[in-house]
């Protein structure tokens, strides 16, 4: 779904208010804007919305990967998981922030025997039994650390 066929009379009139303005930044350019900001009472009502202190929109899927890593505090020389069938932005991301990707092959495996694909009402525990013998079988592929978790709390 391109979002073209939810894209109204009233989305474009909001578009045009912007264009307008011929001010398309989010921050800045006060007086050129005449008091349109619309980005951000877009993120003030998202963020009370969701009930959460800070909400923050990108211009993209990779900004917002990029801004996620950062507010993470995964930086220059760290290793971030990566599966290998992505998106490039996937790995842009990581690269920007100076982080390295680490890519992984991802196996799937049906969790319910049921050949009818009628899932079982088990699958939780067919779910943690499996995960048991993945640990079990190779703990040091499971058991990891980052250096965010060695830094002291602050106060």
């Amino acid at each position: 779904m391109p979002g073209f066929e939810v894209f109204g009379d009233e989305e474009r009139k909001e578009v045009n208010e912007v264009l307008q303005t011929g001010v398309l930044m989010r921050y800045g350019f006060d007086q050129a804007r005449a008091g349109n900001w619309k980005a951000l009472a877009f993120e003030e009502a998202l963020q009370e919305k969701l009930s959460v202190a800070h909400v923050q929109l990108t211009s993209s899927g990779t900004a917002a990967l990029t801004v996620a890593l950062s507010c993470l505090g995964v930086g220059v020389g760290d290793e971030v998981l990566c599966p290998t069938f992505t998106f490039v932005a996937s790995f842009e991301a990581i690269l920007s922030v100076g982080a390295i990707p680490v890519l992984y092959e991802i196996r799937f495996v049906a969790l319910h025997p049921n050949k009818n694909n009628k899932i079982s009402n088990n699958l939780i525990q067919n779910y943690s039994q499996s995960l048991q013998k993945a640990i079990t079988a190779a703990p040091e592929m499971w058991l990891w650390s980052h250096r965010r978790w060695k830094l002291a709390a602050e106060n």
